[in-house]
């Protein structure tokens, strides 16, 4: 079937990872106040990733085996039929029953007609991308001999990750699990 010519599962087309230390310019120098408020670090990691591709799929009945080719024993579900564009013709938040954002119209899709493949190919949509940052605190203690030591204090870890769970609500689900890494 041509329709699953598609990227792969763990196709992601972008991905940016920074990671930085910065020493902060206060109380440089020697003397007790360096020694008490100076030689503080900030560091941390940004990454920004494009989304992953999912397959959307028909959920109903006890297998999705639309076509009648799984004899009782199919385990992936089978295609549905594209109605319209999935991007538009919605509200992120139109069903308040829905936990979480709407990222595609779950209305663009429908059963495929009896005994038949759906027209909706393998990973067709995106899943939204991520972005996460991971800030850190340091303190750097000078010692006397020379020698010096860091203590860590990390007072907040900041991540923001979209919520991915079922993208497409009612009948069609994406097909596999995704969760957001930290």
């Amino acid at each position: 079937m041509p329709a699953n010519r598609a990227s792969s599962n763990f196709d992601q087309r972008h991905n940016l990872s920074v990671s930085y230390v910065y020493a902060l310019p206060f109380f440089r120098g020697s003397g007790l106040a360096h020694n008490v408020l100076g030689g503080w670090q900030v560091s941390g990691i940004t990454v920004a990733q494009s989304g992953q591709p999912f397959s959307v799929t028909n959920g109903l009945g006890s297998f999705g085996d639309n076509a009648g080719v799984g004899n009782g024993v199919a385990t992936a579900a089978s295609h549905p039929d594209l109605l319209s564009d999935p991007k538009t013709g919605f509200t992120p938040n139109q069903d308040p029953n829905t936990r979480g954002p709407l990222f595609y119209n779950p209305n663009a899709f429908k059963a495929p007609t009896g005994l038949t493949f759906g027209n909706v190919g393998r990973n067709t949509l995106t899943l939204p991308g991520r972005l996460n940052f991971d800030f850190g605190l340091f303190k750097r203690s000078p010692s006397t001999r020379g020698l010096g030591s860091s203590s860590a204090r990390k007072p907040s870890t900041s991540s923001t990750t979209p919520s991915t769970g079922a993208m497409v609500r009612g009948k069609y689900r994406h097909q596999r699990s995704v969760s957001a890494r930290r």
